[in-house]
């Protein structure tokens, strides 16, 4: 088994990990951009419900950063692909988490009524 293991270790580099971390990194980012989408929207049913404006500026960050995602396709190294995909999560997760943060008791006013079938999602 040793002998197996090191046989498979010996041809392995990260960079022909590449197009496997690529596939990875595009499939996350998408679930990502899934994830937030139905955050954003509901913090905004929220916004709007507490009479509250609607933010451009969390849709704006988001829009840049779901622009940036196809570039992982055309990284041509692990470290970029690194870069790029953190460039990219990182902005995404900070709107997420300030979008929860803000507006955590319209949204969970919103929430409240859905389980309680008083709103039009349930």
């Amino acid at each position: 088994m040793d002998r197996l293991l090191l046989r498979l270790a010996e041809g392995y580099t990260v960079d022909a990990d590449l197009p496997v971390l690529q596939v990875l990194a595009i499939a996350w980012s998408g679930a990502d951009l899934l994830l937030i989408v139905a955050v954003l929207c509901l913090a905004a049913e929220a916004r709007k419900d507490a009479g509250g404006r609607w933010t451009r500026v969390r849709w704006a960050v988001f829009a840049l950063t779901a622009l940036l995602t196809p570039l992982l396709c055309f990284v041509r190294t692990p470290i970029e692909l690194f870069y790029l995909d953190a460039g990219i999560a990182l902005p995404q997760f900070a709107i997420l988490l300030h979008a929860l943060i803000a507006d955590r008791e319209a949204i969970c006013t919103v929430l409240a009524k859905r389980v309680a079938g008083g709103g039009d999602g349930a």
